[in-house]
C-alpha cells in the first residue's frame, strides 16, 4: 500500500502545559492513543497509518508556562530535549500547540522561543504551530487572532508561516488531519531541497578547490622539471670545466685560481637556488628533492675532481 512506499512521517509534538498536545495527537492519529487530559510526566510516541500515510507521532512533557510561576524543572527539559530521540533520525515536522482561545504574550514568547531552542536552530525551518481549540475563536480568523497578538506574530514569523488550527469540537477532524499533514510533508520537502542544495553547492565549492590545487600542483611540478634540468646542465658545464682544466695544465697559476673562484662562487648560487627550491616545493616534492639530493652529490664529486686536477696543476 502507499503508505508502506515510504518511511513513516516523523512528528514531534511540543508546548507548555495544558494547551492540548494529546489530545492532537490523538486527533492527528484518528485513535484515543495517548491520555488526554492529564499532564503527560514522560515522552511518548504511538504510530499509525493515517489517509495512506504512516506516521510516527511524539509527545514531549510540556514546559512550564503561564499556568506555573517556576521555572520548568531540570528532569522536564530533558525530557523534552530527549523527545527528538523518539522520532530517530530526526522529526520531519515539530509540532508547537498554542490555545487559540487565550492570549500570547511576551512571557509565552520567550519561553517558546528558549524551549524550541533545545532542539538547536535549525528547528525553526521544521516546525509548525497548530492552534487548539480553534472553536474558542468564534467568529474571528486566526490571520486576525495571529495580528492582534505581536509576541504570537513574531512566533508564526519564525516558523516560517506555517500554521494551521485544530476545531477541538470537531470530533470528524479528517477533514483538518489530512490538511494539516499536507502542510508537514511541505515542510519536509523544502527542508530536504535546501538540504540538497547546500550539499550541492558544498560539493561544488570542494570541486573548484580541488581543480585551483591541481593547477598549483602542476605549476610546481612544471618548475621542478625545470630546476632538475638546469641542474643537468651544471653538471655538464662543470665537466667540460675538468676536462679542459687537465688538459690545458700548463696554464698559469692566477687563471686557475680564477676557475676555482667561480667554481666556489657557483656552487654559493646553486646551494642559495636549491635553499629556495626546496621551500617552495616543500613535502610534496620528495622525489624531486631525492634527485636534485643526487645531482648534488654528483657535482661534488666533480669538484673533487676539480680539486686534484687543481693539485696537479699547482704541481
Amino acid at each position: 500500500s502507499a503508505s508502506h512506499a515510504t518511511a513513516p512521517l516523523r512528528i514531534l509534538i511540543v508546548g507548555p502545559k495544558r494547551v492540548g498536545k494529546s489530545s492532537a495527537a490523538n486527533a492527528i492519529l484518528g485513535d484515543e492513543v495517548f491520555g488526554a487530559g492529564r499532564p503527560a510526566a514522560q515522552r511518548a510516541r504511538r504510530q499509525g497509518d493515517v489517509h495512506n500515510r504512516a506516521l510516527t507521532v511524539a509527545v514531549t512533557p510540556g514546559w512550564h508556562g503561564r499556568y506555573c510561576s517556576q521555572d520548568t524543572p531540570q528532569d522536564v527539559l530533558q525530557q523534552i530535549t530527549h523527545g527528538a530521540s523518539l522520532c530517530a533520525p530526526g522529526p520531519h515536522a515539530f509540532l508547537v500547540v498554542i490555545r487559540s482561545d487565550e492570549t500570547f504574550t511576551e512571557t509565552d514568547r520567550v519561553k517558546a522561543e528558549e524551549h524550541l531552542g533545545l532542539f538547536g536552530h535549525r528547528v525553526w525551518s521544521r516546525t509548525v504551530v497548530l492552534f487548539t481549540w480553534g472553536d474558542g475563536l468564534g467568529d474571528t480568523a486566526i490571520e486576525e487572532h495571529i495580528e492582534r497578538w505581536p509576541a504570537l506574530r513574531w512566533l508564526v514569523d519564525k516558523c516560517g508561516n506555517r500554521y494551521h488550527v485544530f476545531d477541538n469540537a470537531n470530533k470528524v477532524a479528517s477533514a483538518q488531519v489530512v490538511e494539516l499533514l499536507e502542510k508537514v510533508e511541505e515542510t519536509e520537502v523544502e527542508n530536504d531541497t535546501a538540504l540538497m542544495l547546500n550539499t550541492f553547492m558544498t560539493v561544488q565549492e570542494s570541486s573548484e578547490k580541488l581543480a585551483h590545487s591541481s593547477k598549483q600542483m602542476l605549476r610546481m611540478l612544471e618548475e621542478a622539471e625545470i630546476e632538475n634540468e638546469r641542474l643537468r646542465r651544471t653538471i655538464l658545464e662543470k665537466e667540460k670545466i675538468a676536462e679542459d682544466l687537465i688538459k690545458t695544465s700548463t696554464e698559469k697559476d692566477e687563471q686557475i685560481e680564477a676557475l676555482q673562484r667561480r667554481i666556489v662562487k657557483e656552487r654559493q648560487i646553486e646551494e642559495e637556488m636549491k635553499r629556495h627550491y626546496e621551500q617552495e616545493i616543500g613535502r610534496r616534492l620528495v622525489e624531486a628533492e631525492r634527485d636534485n639530493d643526487q645531482l648534488k652529490q654528483m657535482i661534488g664529486d666533480k669538484d673533487k675532481m676539480l680539486l686534484v686536477a687543481t693539485f696537479f696543476n699547482v704541481k
